[in-house]
């Protein structure tokens, strides 16, 4: 006879009778569970055998020997939970970077992951695992396997990864392009340490990452694909695990002290870059060599979660020993930007990073546009104004693209939902340049703005200069004005320099070049004066904001008389002499 009650399971014996307790086996599946690295669209978690209500754990893990299962060492690089019926909803709008039920049945979730190729290691060549756990311990753990296949790309990358000349299986390669450094693609090398990865044509610097081991980006190998080329580059990195020296910590709720785990760590000194991942406790543990290192959690990752990370690294100096005890302590959203990406015909956009961070360098946050163009992007109410605006820096789909400024800075309330919608443009033209001081030294990583309006709508780029001070925006037809960072996070107060100046370009011509010099703290400088009337001449006093100054004129350079004097408000301040009656007038400032 068949058993009537194949689900049902013993619990225990009490007064001679036996008590059962009935059991529904939870179930997951992924769909789609192949796809290639270059696909834009949903991952959808359908996970059945729930009671009503009930919430459900999923991890995310890296399945770096692809046997279908979680091993030790392999990393947990994502970690959210879900409710039956449950969504994260911010003042009535549904949060959908973070996944929730859009199954109405109960005892059921359908939730969707959105792949965005190029997005972190979610999106690499390789076999990943999802995992589903039930936080009571209700019932087993259940598996589902993604594989993600290299795309049909013309270009082909290959080698092999080594340390201390032995082939190391099972790590992480990275190809970045060459002008930007964007992601470009990923791959989990095999058993043998081989590794072969389709691309685009273009130029790429190429590495290795793993947990364990450091690379130095500043020796990393560049390669230029062309056609339907293929290129051969071996990767080398170092061991530090048998430095002696470590830095571990746990990654946590800033609210709640909670633990976070499937946090991705990223800890860098100088050109160095190593990894690490925070496990089910929050804990993390990262070997490095004597330095000073800058340790941060990875902002998009966060996103599955609602937090957002801290915009400064955090400082670790092991040059002495071992560091522990390290807190990486994360904030969760309580507000949010939302809206919609479109292109010049109104199509949508998706695959966008989508950032935000506040006007007091606390905070950084990161979203993705869907398949739809929308994105939903959690921020923090703090008492500061937040800009949030796909990212124009790190999309390699916006390599030749444009896109509006939406609403600009905005103060947010808590539990509140701002809506921004922007749109993509094409790049008619460019502006590059070098960043040099006063000596002609080159001014890396200092942030630099880019203001400008075509066809009717604001654009406001961003981008950082690289290791020569070279720069390079996107344009358009109009004027642009170009600022660069004053303060904190890449601003020129690091270097002890400040920009004196105001840049403004107009285009056409169709492209632009402009060199920017800037100066130690404390010079003063200024413009060729420009008539404004026939007795009056305006010019820009460029300083250090906060200093006395005095603007004095001559008509022969041997008696000199003060036409302005006062504390500088800005680094430029514009000035007027209206009594310029003679033929000839110099002027100086002290």
């Amino acid at each position: 006879m068949k058993n009537p009650l194949p689900s049902l399971r013993y619990l225990g014996v009490c007064f001679g009778v036996t008590v059962v307790l009935a059991s529904q086996a939870a179930t997951l599946v992924v769909n789609p569970s192949v796809v290639s690295n270059t696909y834009l669209g949903p991952i959808l978690l359908s996970i059945g055998g729930l009671t009503n209500g009930e919430q459900v754990a999923i991890q995310h893990y890296l399945d770096l020997n692809g046997n279908g299962s979680p091993d030790s060492g392999e990393p947990m690089i994502d970690a959210f939970r879900i409710r039956d019926g449950g969504a994260y909803v911010i003042g009535g709008v549904t949060n959908r970077s973070v996944p929730w039920d859009s199954d109405p049945a109960a005892g059921a979730i359908t939730a969707v992951v959105t792949f965005v190729p190029g997005a972190g290691l979610d999106s690499f060549v390789g076999g990943h695992i999802f995992q589903l756990e039930s936080p009571t311990g209700r019932f087993l753990p259940q598996l589902a396997t993604l594989s993600v296949t290299n795309s049909a790309l013309a270009c082909t990358l290959s080698g092999s990864v080594s340390s201390g000349g032995l082939q190391l299986p099972n790590a992480v390669v990275v190809a970045l392009t060459l002008a930007n450094q964007n992601l470009a693609g990923g791959i989990i090398s095999d058993a043998l340490g081989h590794y072969s990865l389709k691309l685009n044509p273009g130029s790429y610097f190429v590495m290795s990452v793993m947990p364990g081991y450091y690379t130095d980006q500043s020796a990393a190998p560049q390669v230029t694909l062309a056609g339907g080329a293929s290129s051969n580059v071996d990767l080398y990195i170092t061991n530090a695990q048998g430095s002696g020296n470590s830095i571990s910590g746990r990654v946590s709720d800033a609210g709640t002290s909670n633990a976070l785990g499937g946090v991705f760590v990223q800890l860098e000194a100088n050109a160095l870059f190593t990894l690490a991942f925070s496990d089910r406790t929050g804990a993390f543990t990262a070997p490095v060599i004597p330095a000073q290192w800058g340790v941060r959690p990875d902002g998009p990752g966060l996103a599955h979660r609602a937090y957002v990370a801290p915009q400064n690294r955090l400082p670790v100096d092991t040059s002495t020993g071992s560091v522990a005890g390290v807190q990486i302590p994360l904030t969760h959203g309580n507000a949010m930007f939302y809206g919609r990406i479109t292109d010049a015909t109104g199509a949508p956009v998706g695959g966008l990073d989508v950032y935000g961070q506040d006007n007091a360098q606390q905070y950084q946050a990161d979203a993705y546009s869907d398949t739809n163009g929308f994105y939903y992007l959690s921020v923090v109410a703090n008492n500061s104004n937040w800009y949030g605006s796909p990212d124009t820096q790190n999309s390699s789909a916006l390599a030749q693209s444009l896109v509006s400024t939406g609403l600009g800075w905005t103060n947010i309330s808590a539990n509140q939902a701002v809506r921004q919608d922007f749109h993509v443009l094409p790049a008619t033209a460019s502006i590059s340049g070098k960043m040099l001081d006063n000596n002609g030294a080159a001014v890396a990583n200092v942030g630099l703005s880019a203001n400008g309006t075509v066809s009717g709508y604001a654009i406001n780029s961003y981008t950082t200069t690289g290791p020569d001070g070279s720069y390079f925006f996107n344009a358009g037809s109009g004027t642009w004005n170009l600022y660069a960072n004053c303060c904190g996070y890449q601003g020129l107060d690091s270097f002890g320099l400040t920009d004196l100046f105001q840049h403004t370009i107009t285009i056409p011509p169709t492209n632009a070049t402009l060199n920017i010099t800037v100066y130690p703290f404390g010079t003063s400088l200024l413009s060729p004066p420009i008539r404004q009337a026939p007795t009056r001449y305006g010019m820009f006093l460029s300083g250090t904001p906060g200093i006395n100054y005095r603007l004095q004129a001559s008509v022969n350079l041997t008696n000199w008389f003060e036409i302005w004097s006062g504390i500088l408000p800005y680094s430029s301040y514009y000035v007027e002499d209206s009594q310029a009656t003679n033929s000839q007038r110099f002027y100086r400032v002290r």
